[in-house]
């Protein structure tokens, strides 16, 4: 029992592992990346509501 448990447990962390290097490998650029198009789309879609209430406005 105690070689399945620590066999187990070494597998386990093992994954962990895995996962933390994932993580680690997700490089900072992509989420720089994601958080510039996403505050490109916010200002593209406030200016979008802007000229339309503009134009609204004017009519």
């Amino acid at each position: 029992m105690a070689i399945t448990t620590t066999t187990e447990s070494s597998s386990s962390s093992s994954q962990l592992n895995i996962v933390q290097n994932e993580c680690n490998s997700y490089s900072t650029t992509n989420v720089l990346f994601g958080f510039g198009a996403g505050i490109a789309l916010i200002i593209l879609l406030l200016l979008v509501n802007l000229i339309v209430m503009l134009s609204k406005k004017r009519s």
